[in-house]
């Protein structure tokens, strides 16, 4: 039984790690363009630095920007609450004071 199973393996090994890649000359064709594409994209990338543009590259692909629009949007969030958290100790301060003047008139010492 083991001799087998191991028989099974060894075939299944076989027959899965042998690949023919045969193409036609269509097939090769579109290939080299998709990498031909791939390889002027990342020369494009290489030269425009950090950045970004939302208009399409000559070769008819747009430039992902997604990563700048969201660190962008980080800052924003994070300035936004850095201006909310000042407002928010002004405000206490504040109420803190109405609370101590208020105190004081009612309960003077």
């Amino acid at each position: 039984m083991d001799v087998k199973l191991a028989r099974l393996m060894e075939e299944q090994a076989r027959t899965s790690t042998v690949r023919n890649n045969t193409y036609t000359p269509e097939e090769k064709r579109i290939r080299e363009a998709i990498l031909k594409q791939y390889g002027q994209c990342s020369d494009d990338e290489g030269e425009e630095g950090a950045t970004a543009s939302a208009t399409p590259a000559s070769n008819g692909l747009e430039k992902n920007t997604n990563a700048a629009l969201v660190a962008q949007a980080e800052r924003e969030k994070r300035e936004q609450s850095k201006l909310d958290s000042q407002k928010k100790k002004e405000k206490d301060k504040e109420d803190r004071l109405v609370c101590l003047l208020v105190n004081s008139f009612i309960a003077p010492s």
